[in-house]
């Protein structure tokens, strides 16, 4: 557990739950959960998943984790967490779930760094009323796996992308995502 998450605590992990519950609930916005990346990721991460989940580590460097854990490969994780805006293609590898357990899909948590261009982009579905235009942090290519990874709905995989300001924005497997010049 990182040093500012000890001493936050309890209070801590229970506002970034519950700005993790509040981002999902509508996409693309960026909501405040600690003052850094680091910070943010590392509350985000504890409030919502346990220590002992299956855990895949990608991008360039990998992002610390709060917790002690032998990483998994992509297609056997339940989360990926990503050290940038892109997993390389691991986000392709993760699971998806199946028609009985959509819900089975995994989860990708970014932690993005100062000085990361977004992708302007056009945002529908559930949560956002008629469209949202804004930038994600994520590169192209990763946009492309996560349409990939989200063709076939309910089945698909959510994405959390922690930004520099330590704000946490979501997209949700049931969000569209239309690339604007």
């Amino acid at each position: 557990m990182s040093p500012s998450v000890a001493r936050e605590g309890v209070p801590a992990l229970h506002r970034a739950y519950r700005a993790v519950l509040v981002a999902v609930s509508y996409p693309g916005r960026a909501v405040p959960v600690a003052p850094t990346t680091e910070a943010a990721l590392g509350l985000v991460l504890l409030s919502t998943w346990e220590p002992g989940s299956r855990v895949a580590l990608a991008g360039s460097p990998p992002p610390p984790l709060p917790w002690e854990t032998e990483p998994v490969p992509a297609a056997c994780a339940e989360l990926l967490v990503v050290g940038g805006t892109s997993s390389g293609g691991a986000l392709g590898c993760v699971h998806r779930g199946d028609e009985d357990r959509p819900e089975a899909g995994g989860t990708a948590v970014y932690a993005v760094s100062e000085g990361t261009a977004g992708q302007r982009v056009r945002l529908r579905g559930p949560g956002v009323p008629g469209t949202l235009d804004t930038d994600l942090l994520l590169d192209a290519a990763e946009l492309t796996d996560r349409d990939a990874a989200c063709a076939a709905w309910p089945m698909g995989v959510d994405l959390l992308v922690v930004d520099p300001a330590g704000r946490v924005t979501a997209l949700p497997r049931t969000t569209r995502v239309e690339r604007l010049a």
